[in-house]
């Protein structure tokens, strides 16, 4: 996601899957994004908004600081 200039911004448990419950052959998916923003990467400083699951929130979101 990073790659295409996109952060999620709820990364938790409940929004990664599994696709398959075979070892050798391991896919995960990522779910929920109705937080994710797109960014410019040559013009960017950070996001501020406080979102997300608290339980899974950065400390630097609680504080309420520049976060990428």
């Amino acid at each position: 996601m990073h790659k295409k200039n996109i952060i999620h911004r709820d990364i938790k448990p409940e929004n990664i899957l599994l696709e398959s419950k075979d070892v050798n052959r391991i896919v995960i998916k990522i779910t929920d994004f109705g937080f994710a923003k797109c960014y410019d990467p040559y013009n960017f400083e950070g996001f501020d908004d406080v979102l997300g699951s608290p339980l899974y929130m950065a400390p630097e979101i609680v504080k309420k600081m520049k976060y990428d």
